[in-house]
């Protein structure tokens, strides 16, 4: 009427399709990103569960709410919900997204050690080969799960991982995928060796004799353990003491069929009860090579042993006395 013209807004098959998409490639970005976080961290069907309740509330009390506001009200929520659903759908946004959600995804992972059963799981280590740093700890492993959250590379960390009571083990952590460990199949258990020092060797150390083990590898030896300072007459045992098998006393009492009654019988008294031996460093696994020897008082090697250990959960190493490869019980 004035010569203004009213310009309407349409929207075109065209504009419609190109909405579709942009929503669909965000619902898959939601889809995807749900999947990752529930992979890594857990968010599974209690979280989903919560969403759940939180949608029935809210449906719940829109009739209640549609009847409260106002008309005017009601457009401006309504106008605020077409904003940001331009907003979440304007490619720019979308893109941002995506390139947000791809470098999360490549660099963040997480590490999970599952145990065998839901007792708590020792002291847990993790180290990055290669990167400076301390390692990381954790000493919390309630219900058998201990979880690590860490950046990592694309292209995947060397981490070495060192569990109490466990042999430790390296492995390479990948971002998306991150890295599982269950303990007992991707770490074995470290075994439990029961030193029995011969007979010979049994009087040396109630004497003031010395008892120790080393770790042997080539060209070096590192001492794990000593009885210094303590007078005692029985076997040892590194790792977590275990019930001896009756057909383990069997065999000992083979061993001893040349001993006197008396001495026979005190023997198998000792290595029925063993001493906990105190490792100073790293407990050896399956594959290593140990020593064991007793010194006399006076400095005499009385008896000796170099094994490698297997993989069977208690080890039976009976230390030798020296002069027994003469003939007689050891």
């Amino acid at each position: 009427m004035w010569g203004n013209t009213v310009r309407i807004m349409t929207t075109t098959p065209a504009d419609a399709r190109a909405s579709l998409v942009k929503a669909i490639a965000l619902l898959a970005l939601i889809v995807a990103s749900d999947l990752w976080a529930t992979h890594h961290f857990g968010l599974g069907l209690v979280q989903l569960a919560a969403i759940g309740g939180v949608v029935a509330v809210v449906s719940g009390a829109l009739p209640f709410l549609t009847a409260v506001l106002t008309t005017a009200e009601k457009g401006g929520i309504a106008k605020i919900l077409r904003i940001a659903g331009r907003v979440l759908l304007w490619t720019p946004a979308l893109v941002a997204f995506y390139v947000a959600g791809a470098i999360v995804a490549l660099t963040v992972s997480t590490v999970r050690i599952i145990g065998e059963t839901e007792r708590p799981i020792g002291r847990v280590e993790l180290t990055f080969l290669g990167r400076s740093g301390f390692p990381r700890v954790d000493s919390s492993g309630r219900e058998g799960l201990v979880r690590f959250t860490t950046l990592t590379s694309p292209f995947g960390s060397p981490v070495r991982l060192e569990v109490a009571g466990f042999a430790p083990a390296t492995f390479t952590l990948y971002p998306l995928g991150g890295l599982t460990v269950r303990l007992g199949r991707d770490l074995s258990v470290l075994p439990t060796v029961l030193f029995r020092p011969g007979t010979r060797a049994l009087q040396a150390l109630v004497n003031g004799g010395v008892f120790r083990v080393w770790m042997v590898t080539p060209g070096d030896s590192a001492l794990l353990a000593e009885t210094t300072a303590v007078v005692v007459r029985s076997s040892f045992v590194m790792g977590e003491p275990r019930v001896i098998p009756g057909a383990m006393l069997e065999e000992w009492r083979l061993e001893l069929t040349c001993e006197e009654p008396v001495i026979r019988d005190q023997a198998l008294l000792a290595w029925r009860r063993p001493v906990p031996l105190r490792t100073r460093a790293l407990r050896p696994g399956p594959g290593d090579r140990v020593r064991a020897e007793v010194w006399a008082s006076d400095t005499t090697l009385v008896a000796q042993t170099e094994v490698v250990l297997s993989g069977e959960t208690q080890i039976d190493v009976p230390v030798l006395n020296v002069a027994s490869a003469q003939g007689g019980c050891g």
